[in-house]
């Protein structure tokens, strides 16, 4: 119903040329599952979670509103979004029975694509000096890393033992060996981080109770490929597997992202960088 409505309010404006551009927000959730093949934004979507249906259903509702009355719709498939008060960092003192049955399915994920909220608003604001209406973009970092590796890095960022949690904890509850390479490749990564400033970890850990912030998409992510590969999807347990390209942001839209890995952007968080936001943002968002 409230897309009903957004279209008739829009419909007219388009048709009279008085919108310059519009955008739709979607998730990478919709490629579905992969068995960990790289995606762009030519693959077909294989989304089989009501989350992603709803969304790709929603993406092609206002690209027929471009295509029949010239509503100037841009697509925008974003990566699990993190950021000041959203992030790993935030979510490294919540217990497994705090995490939803989402969260634990993610964790275990072997790819996981994410972006920092300012390289999303780099994009965007990209786009809108350049617009092509019609087009579709992923947005997410360079390296599609699991939620494991990431919360590995922030716990010797925060100087917590770098163990992983117990499987279906906090999402890193690999098998030994890859907890402990993890763990390795982490420890060599960490630069020597300030503390972090203008947030305690009792704020963290306070804006955090409504998600992490590290994710596929909008945390539908799980698995598919052969007949059998992709019945086993359709299960709400089956996870989706899929590494996101991003070339189409750098080379259409020439952004070069701020925080291309998670490496920079959790380490930029917990040295205290609120960018794009402010301490009064944060407070409002709780």
């Amino acid at each position: 119903m409230a897309l009903s409505a957004q279209k008739a309010l829009l419909r007219p404006l388009a048709a009279e040329g008085r919108i310059a551009w519009f955008g739709y927000l979607s998730s990478t959730g919709v490629y579905g599952d992969w068995q960990g093949e790289w995606v762009d934004e030519s693959s077909p979507c294989r989304q089989t979670s009501s989350k992603a249906i709803v969304r790709q259903e929603a993406e092609s509702a206002w690209m027929q509103l471009h295509t029949q009355h010239g509503l100037p719709t841009h697509v925008f498939r974003l990566g699990g979004i993190y950021g000041p008060g959203r992030s790993v960092l935030d979510s490294l003192t919540a217990q497994s029975a705090e995490l939803s049955s989402s969260k634990q399915r993610r964790g275990r994920q072997r790819y996981t694509a994410r972006c920092h909220v300012y390289d999303i608003a780099a994009v965007l604001a990209a786009s809108m000096a350049a617009p092509r209406p019609g087009s579709v973009y992923n947005v997410a970092d360079d390296e599609p890393a699991p939620r494991g590796k990431v919360a590995a890095f922030a716990r010797i960022l925060v100087g917590q033992p770098a163990q992983a949690a117990p499987s279906g904890g906090d999402g890193s509850g690999w098998a030994t060996a890859e907890t402990t390479e993890a763990v390795q490749e982490a420890a060599s990564e960490a630069p020597d981080a300030p503390a972090a400033a203008g947030l305690t970890g009792g704020e963290r850990t306070q804006q955090s109770r409504d998600g992490s912030g590290d994710g596929d998409g909008d945390g539908d992510s799980r698995r598919a490929g052969d007949s059998s590969a992709r019945s086993r999807s359709r299960s709400p347990q089956a996870l989706e597997e899929k590494r996101v390209r991003n070339a189409l942001i750098k080379s259409e839209l020439g952004v070069r992202l701020r925080y291309p890995t998670y490496r920079e952007g959790v380490a930029a968080i917990h040295g205290g960088d609120l960018w794009p936001l402010t301490g009064e943002d944060l407070r409002l968002l709780r």
